[in-house]
Parts: structure tokens; sequence; C-alpha cells
């Protein structure tokens, strides 16, 4: 498995860092930290670009990937380091994603935001829209709570393909870590403003119960499955109902709404993405995903 880490020129990234440590633990994965640093300006004379710059952005780009690598632990193996021209963060990391054939892209939740939740950014907005891979963030504060490994993987569930694509992916990142999976249901009640409301939501539970029961019988016999259903006034409510854990992934797919091969976020999906206090793993619809390649990341230069 082959992760590409968002990396950036302070600790600003360091909860990406975190969680990439966890999975490279968890998954054997091989981790390649990338810092995406812009085009250097052009000077007027002759078009030639401003070699002064062009040097500071690289030696900055450069000692970002020194300092993360220098997080990790000692004699940890799998651990590389790139650097990459792009004037945007986040099409940058998709590049070098697709360079290395990487199984996912990882980044932390933007700056400035809740402790315990997920703040979005220019990067991750990049990435939710035109990943050609599953897309991973790491939630504000991540890394003053990291386990030492990875110890479930909740699926938010829904009966649609999306969904069933994103469960093959998990499985497959369950069955090489070795631990169990959760396929969560959320159920946001109808107003009680709403002359059926109590019977639909009747007819809600009840659908969600059976779906997840069909789920779980078609579920791999080598991965253990679970399923839970949380309920609340409002989407975000359902969510605070949920236990998590800080061992915890949450996975969700994306909706068909989004470009072929591309991640783009429905409603729910993103509200889960917002509000989850664990590290969440977009998949993008209409995509084969393996999470459990065995390559090895290719050494490129930037």
């Amino acid at each position: 498995m082959k992760i590409v880490v968002g990396v950036m020129a302070d600790d600003r990234g360091d909860d990406a860092l975190a969680f990439a440590e966890v999975l490279a633990r968890s998954a054997r994965a091989e981790l390649l930290l990338a810092h995406i640093h812009p085009p250097a300006w052009r000077a007027y004379n002759q078009g030639k670009v401003d070699a002064e710059w062009a040097a500071f952005l690289t030696q900055q780009a450069r000692d970002a990937v020194d300092r993360a690598a220098s997080l990790f632990p000692a004699g940890m193996t799998g651990v590389e380091a790139t650097v990459h021209t792009h004037a945007s963060s986040g099409r940058g990391l998709a590049e070098v994603a697709e360079q290395v054939g990487a199984n996912l892209i990882l980044i932390g939740s933007s700056p400035g935001g809740v402790a315990g939740a997920i703040r979005g950014g220019s990067t991750a907005d990049q990435l939710l829209h035109g990943s050609p891979v599953p897309v991973a963030i790491a939630p504000e504060g991540y890394r003053t709570r990291a386990p030492d490994h990875l110890g479930r993987i909740t699926i938010a569930y829904r009966k649609d393909h999306q969904t069933a694509l994103a469960m093959a992916g998990a499985y497959g990142l369950a069955r090489r870590c070795g631990v169990e999976v959760r396929l969560l249901t959320l159920i946001e009640r109808p107003s009680r403003l709403f002359p059926g409301a109590a019977r639909s939501l009747d007819a809600m539970r009840l659908d969600a119960k059976h779906w997840l029961d069909e789920a779980r019988a078609a579920a791999p016999e080598d991965v253990v499955v679970a399923v839970e259903i949380s309920e609340g006034d409002s989407m975000v409510e359902a969510i605070g109902a949920t236990r998590f854990t800080d061992d915890d992934l949450v996975v969700v797919g994306s909706s068909a709404k989004g470009a072929v091969r591309r991640v783009f976020l429905g409603d729910t999906a993103h509200r889960i993405v917002r509000h989850s206090p664990a590290p969440v793993m977009v998949v993008p619809h209409d995509v084969s995903v393996d999470l459990d390649s065995t390559q090895s990341i290719p050494k490129i230069t930037g």
C-alpha cells in the first residue's frame, strides 16, 4: 500500500503525519512525504525565472520534508520524500499520486479548525473534487491522541452503488490491518410537526436494519463485521450520538454527481467529514479501489 502524505512547512501538517505513522504500522504502508510549492515568479527581463526566489522555494520545500521525516521513529523503513511544483497544493498532490501509482492521499485538517473535528480548506476542496484515489483527512489535534495502530474501520452505510465500492476498499484495508468493520447507518428523524413522523421514523429504522443485516450477511467471511444505527434530529446530532474511539477510521463513499473517477461529496458525506472526530477516508465513485497493493513507491526527484 502506497500513501502520499501532504507535508506543510511547519507543524500545521503534523496531524496528517501522525495518522500516516498509524497506517504505516497497521497496514505495512509505504509513505511518500510530499511538499507542494508554487512555481517561481518570472522576471520581466527575457522571461527568466527569478533565480533567488526559485532557490528559496526549493530550499523551503526540502526543509519541510526533512522536518517531516525527522518526526518518524529512527529506523522506520518505507518513508520517502519528494517536492513537487504546482500552483495548487491539492492538484499537486494528485499529480504526485498519479506519478507513483499511490493508493491513497492523506492530508490534515485545514489550520484554524476546532480540536477533534475536520475543517476543510483549499487543499481538501481541490482533492475532494479532483482526486483519482481515495483521500484521507486527519482531524485537528489528532497527533496528541494518535494510537499505535488502527483498531476499527467504520463505514458510513447506505444501500447504493457508491457505498458498495467504498465497502470493497474498506474491507481490503481491514483485512490488511487485521481490524473489524462497523457498518454505521445515520438516521435524521423527520420533523415532529409532520403528521406521520412517528410512522415514517419506524419505517426508516426497519429499512436501515434490513439493509444492514443484508450487508453483514454479504460481507467477506474473513472480515469481522458489526452493524449500528445512530439517529438524531439532524445529521450532525446523529454523528454526535455515535461513539468513536481514537483508533477509528471512518470511510464514506462519494456522490454519483461527481465527474467520472473523481471524488465529489454529497450532503450527508460532507457533514460526516466535517463533524467526525476520527480520521475520514473518502472513496471516489465508480473506481475499483485497491488498498492492498504491495508495489513499492518508485523514487522520484523534484
